[in-house]
């Protein structure tokens, strides 16, 4: 994010590795959390957050139940404990169309992770 526009043709950049690991990690486990909640209760993810020191998932089901939340729970924790690899790949709309992916993909080249 900058204060202003660029003057400059060339730029110089650098990328905070410590928040750029923690985006990371926040987004496949939103990854793993959202396919967890499909399959403990159906609930869809509607929205994400990632945050500083908390993020967030909104999920179309307004009844999750405490059981629901420990099944989700459960699902997830085992797939962190089965240590499966993360791939991400760049596709065209036509490779990732053979893919069960749960949403659409936005217009353009798709960009797919995988646990």
């Amino acid at each position: 994010m900058l204060d202003g526009a660029l003057e400059a043709a060339d730029v110089k950049g650098a990328i905070d590795w410590e928040r750029r690991l923690d985006h990371i990690q926040q987004h496949d486990g939103q990854h793993i959390l959202s396919e967890a909640f499909i399959r403990a209760c159906k609930a869809d993810t509607v929205s994400f957050h990632l945050g500083q020191s908390m993020s967030t998932i909104e999920v179309n089901k307004q009844d999750v139940s405490a059981g629901d939340l420990e099944a989700a729970e459960r699902l997830a924790n085992q797939v962190v404990w089965e240590n499966r690899p993360i791939e991400s790949s760049f596709m065209t709309r036509e490779e990732a169309a053979k893919l069960p992916l749960r949403k659409p993909l936005p217009r353009g080249t798709a960009s797919v992770s995988s646990t």
